[in-house]
């Protein structure tokens, strides 16, 4: 067999091994992935191990555990989801939404429980925090603290199902929209609650 074969062969054994092993660790599951220096960070996940740097806020809270604290280090534009408890720390910085809420915050599966806190920001978008309890047994808790400030062109808060929001953070409505806003009628019927702290 000539060595131009056998390289070949080689070759596409490499690559047809790393292809089975994508699919069955999955792309997402690969947190190293996203892990960079601290000065090409975007955000970082702080755990009582030690603080890990990321290229996105998206994948520093794809990383992150329960109880973490998320911190952006920067002005971004992205928009997030939040499927566990932790803290998203703003870091002072600004994060402006591609469409939709910037930051939206459910509970991932029936039956569970989760509480994030959003604090020391801007958070600018269409919506501003969306928070619901996607099953009737689950429940979301989200504090907006008062070092926080909402600007959005409709709700900066839009809350349904079994939702709990406690704010005191800036909350502006650019347009003609509430700024908050709960939903009964989504069909996620489950007892929202707003807590208005200083308002």
């Amino acid at each position: 067999m000539s060595k131009i074969r056998k390289l070949s062969m080689t070759f596409f054994a490499i690559v047809a091994s790393l292809l089975l092993a994508f699919s069955l660790v999955g792309v997402g599951n690969l947190a190293f992935a996203a892990e960079v220096d601290e000065a090409d960070a975007v955000a970082s996940v702080t755990t009582e191990s030690g603080v890990v740097y990321h290229d996105s806020l998206k994948s520093a809270i794809e990383a992150a555990t329960d109880g973490a604290t998320v911190t952006l280090l920067r002005d971004a534009t992205e928009t997030v989801s939040v499927s566990k408890s932790l803290t998203l720390d703003l870091g002072g910085n600004a994060l402006t939404g591609e469409t939709g809420s910037v930051v939206t915050v459910c509970t991932a599966e029936n039956g569970s429980e989760i509480a994030v806190e959003i604090t020391n920001g801007t958070d600018t978008d269409v919506i501003g925090v969306t928070a619901f309890a996607v099953e009737a047994n689950s429940k979301c808790t989200v504090t907006l603290t008062d070092s926080l400030t909402v600007t959005a062109s409709e709700n900066c808060v839009y809350a349904y199902g079994k939702a709990i929001v406690n704010t005191s953070a800036k909350l502006t409505s650019d347009g003609l929209f509430p700024a908050i806003q709960t939903d009964e009628t989504s069909g996620m019927r489950g007892g929202t609650t707003v807590n208005v702290v200083g308002g």
